[in-house]
């Protein structure tokens, strides 16, 4: 699949020998770039397709991932996995990009403002950095960039997007972010030590000056790759204070629950109602508290796990040294049960320069809020609840979520951002209580939450958000080095051979005819026949064959047309069909003409068709798809172009179908025949020959057509059966399906006719003939009959006569004999 400067889908079908279908089964992509581990989020499901029978896994690549051959493997459980390095060639997966980009976004143009060596702080100062962004291919989304004091470790976090850019876009944006510095000050140093910006595919770039092991795993990963070893210089900003009037860290004077939980009403962290809502206040009498900065909180619990809260909803500046912090945290599901919870606060900063933490001890010295017990903390077990989900594109279908206590549901239902219901309850297909297996999810979703209804008439709507991916987008790109079809090699028919030495010559493909002979023994010949007659209503040309003796007395006739246009699934069923009956006629020159039509599917898509019709009075050579075709004289070539076809699935295929008949004006005592096979003067085409006595229509349709204005990739040719069809002795129709595999915006195909006469009429020896009756008699034949049986009366008469007279004869003798005695 091409991922040039898009995300990208395709499907992998496949089936296990002596396997249960509801075995769950994933695809997991080798991420050949990071080498990270995977996770739920990374596990693409496989689920049963009932139709073609074999398991099906939908799945997506992110744009611009690099090019080339990407390993997978098939995940059944942690123990359990098939790699697709011992699967066969047809099952390896390849991918084409033009633009790869799996580095992260880059900083240029780093600069420090004000540009000083060192920067001296008499009044409120505003000191920063600025910088651009780029991201040539994927685009920049957002990122983070964190500053520390060097000596009172006071942290600016900054948040960045391209909403903050001051001028650019997401592929070259340029940045600033400034810390202002009060007057009441310390000397210090501030030095960028972290920094992570992501694009739009998720790809990230990581920096951190404190961390070498994130440095050294992410360095080829570096946001400030340009700017290796200027870390001393360009990454940090000097300040100068020239005097600081304080010698002590900052005081805390009350930590409380505001929200607090109490026996008659613990905190059930088994809940969606974990959060806990908390106030500190703080204060400095010398310097003050340093703007910007803000205390947090960290939870533990008695298994070492820590949780922190940095959360403040918000700061209530009580005088000029004291403020108050009000915090939101949100527990983890069972952090705290059974055993309690300990708290500590930390980072508490002043202006001069001090800094304080407290711990769980510090907390209980202070008379403060150090602890919840555990006879206030709870744990249902029967809450739904959602910590992830399984994989979903807006075509909808079927959903894995992971959680807990999923035991109890009665219903599920969808729920949208602006509280919409979608009141047709999901299916529960299978129910492991800490997983679920949805379906029946209805197609073309935007992002939404799930509605529990559970135990009895208790009703909760989950918070976490379940983003269907797009649809999945199919792209076959074919392989340069791909084999168009080519025609096998043919023994050379006639006698002699291809009728040589005058009508052609023996090749390894077969005949090679020279013009005007054509056929697989060279023994049809070209018919030089007037102009068709131009029908300005629709691509149907209608070719007459007048007799030797009068242009006026036609004696055959063949029509050629374009039916119809379907689309056909994988397994081979089909999807839609449009018979094509209304043109815009258009006359390009005495020989070309040309006609479009359109279809209308789905959400009003258009599919467009323009079909160009070229007369060759005489012998020429074309040139279509890289291949040399030679079109004999009278010969009428179609020129069919597709554009903006809005294919249901990539793995579906479009037919055009054709129609090709010929007539006789004589109906007795003639036989008609048509033939569908290879081609052997090199062209690699297949050809349709329906005769009619001693005449045939000829078309010939090329194995190859040009995809998306340069792809030249093979298509199909064959038969279909016509129910309309009333073929008989004098008369002949075929219907031709032209198959073409799914493309992009347009495709084009080159099929063209011709009339033959052909040495021999065909009879009831020619291939799919229908013959006349062999009791119907000619008038000659009946005259024949007539005098044949008029002399055999005569001498049946005579015969009578001279047997009657003979016995007279006898009679008169016999009685002279008695008459003598």
């Amino acid at each position: 699949i091409d991922v040039t400067n898009k995300t990208s889908g395709n499907i992998l079908y496949f089936n296990y020998t002596n396997i249960d279908i509801e075995t769950p089964i994933s695809l997991v992509l080798y991420d050949t770039v990071s080498f990270n581990d995977f996770v739920l989020k990374d596990l693409w499901p496989a689920f049963w397709n009932s139709t073609i029978k074999m398991f099906q896994v939908e799945f997506f690549v992110k744009a611009n991932y690099h090019s080339g051959k990407i390993p997978y493997f098939l995940f059944f459980d942690w123990e359990t996995k098939l790699p697709s390095s011992i699967l066969p060639e047809e099952a390896q997966f390849s991918i084409v990009s033009k633009n790869e980009d799996s580095y992260g976004p880059i900083i240029t143009s780093l600069k420090q403002f004000p540009i000083l060596s060192r920067i001296d702080i008499t009044q409120d100062t505003t000191v920063g950095w600025t910088f651009d962004i780029i991201d040539d291919y994927n685009g920049f989304k957002s990122g983070f960039i964190t500053v520390r004091g060097s000596i009172d470790g006071s942290l600016y976090n900054f948040t960045i997007s391209p909403s903050d850019a001051i001028y650019g876009d997401i592929f070259n944006g340029s940045y600033n972010i400034n810390i202002t510095i009060l007057s009441r000050c310390i000397s210090q140093d501030y030095i960028i030590t972290d920094a992570k910006l992501y694009d739009e595919q998720g790809y990230n770039s990581t920096f951190s000056h404190a961390s070498f092991t994130t440095s050294f795993i992410d360095s080829l990963s570096n946001p400030f790759i340009y700017y290796y070893g200027t870390e001393e210089t360009l990454f940090k900003i000097s300040t100068f204070c020239s005097s600081s009037e304080d010698t002590s860290p900052p005081e805390l004077y009350s930590f409380e629950i505001i929200n607090g939980p109490s026996q008659t009403n613990p905190l059930d962290v088994g809940s969606n109602s974990r959060d806990l809502h908390l106030s500190i206040k703080a204060k400095d009498n010398e310097s003050g508290l340093k703007k910007g900065q803000t205390p947090s909180i960290y939870f533990s619990d008695s298994n070492g796990r820590v949780h922190k809260c940095n959360y403040i909803t918000s700061i209530n500046e009580i005088s000029e040294f004291s403020s108050e912090f009000i915090f939101k945290c949100t527990l983890p599901i069972g952090f705290g049960y059974p055993y309690g919870l300990f708290l500590q606060v930390y980072s508490l900063i002043n202006n001069g320069g001090y800094f304080s933490g407290f711990n769980t001890n510090d907390l209980s010295n202070l008379n403060v809020l150090f602890q919840i017990p555990s006879s206030l903390i709870t744990m249902s077990t029967n809450y739904p609840s959602i910590s992830d989900s399984g994989i979903i594109t807006v075509d909808g279908g079927n959903l894995w979520i992971y959680g807990r206590g999923f035991s109890n549901i009665n219903q599920i239902t969808i729920v949208f951002d602006n509280s919409t219901t979608l009141f047709t309850p999901l299916t529960i297909n299978k129910n492991y209580n800490g997983a679920l297996y949805l379906s029946n999810i209805p197609s073309d979703l935007s992002p939404f939450y799930l509605k529990f209804e559970f135990q009895t008439n208790k009703v909760q709507i989950d918070p976490f958000k379940i983003i269907p991916y797009p649809k999945i987008e199919i792209v076959d790109i074919p392989d340069e080095s791909e084999e168009l079809p080519v025609n096998p090699e043919q023994q050379c028919q006639g006698a002699p051979r291809c009728n040589g030495p005058t009508n052609g010559y023996c090749s390894t493909t077969g005949c090679i005819c020279y013009s005007p002979w054509i056929g697989n023994d060279c023994s049809s010949k070209t018919i030089i026949i007037p102009q068709p007659t131009i029908n300005n209503t629709s691509p149907t040309t209608v070719v007459d064959i007048p007799s030797n003796n009068s242009k006026n007395d036609i004696i055959y006739k063949s029509i050629i047309s374009i039916v119809s246009i379907r689309e056909i699934g994988i397994d081979g069923t089909q999807i839609f069909e449009k018979k094509l009956e209304k043109w815009v006629y258009k006359n390009l020159t005495d020989n070309i003409y040309q006609y479009h039509t359109n279809i209308t599917g789905k959400l009003n898509t258009t599919t467009n068709i323009e079909v160009t019709l070229e007369w060759f009075e005489n012998e020429s050579n074309i040139t279509f798809a890289n291949q040399v075709i030679k079109m004999n004289p009278s010969t009428i070539k179609y020129k069919i172009k597709i554009e903006n076809h809005p294919f249901e699935s990539k793995l579906n295929s479009l037919e055009l179908v054709m129609s090709a008949s010929i007539e006789s004006k004589k109906t007795d005592n003639i036989c008609s025949s048509n033939q569908f096979g290879n081609t052997t003067e090199g062209d690699n085409a297949n050809y349709i020959k329906i005769q009619v006595e001693n005449h045939s229509l000829y078309g010939k349709f090329i194995k190859r057509g040009v995809f998306d204005d340069s792809n030249i990739k093979s298509i199909s040719n064959q038969i279909i059966f016509n129910e309309g069809s009333k073929n008989n002795e004098y008369s002949s129709n075929s219907l031709i399906a032209i198959k073409i595999s799914y493309f992009e915006s347009n495709v084009i195909i080159d099929p063209d006719f011709s009339v033959l006469i052909e040495p021999s009429p065909a009879s009831k020896n020619s291939q799919n003939s229908i013959c006349s009756s062999s009791s119907k008699l000619s008038t000659a034949k009946i005259a024949g009959i007539v005098v044949g049986c008029t002399v055999f009366v005569a001498v049946i008469i005579a015969t009578i006569v001279y047997l009657i007279k003979r016995k007279k004869i006898l009679y008169f003798e016999a009685k002279l004999k008695e008459l003598n005695k």
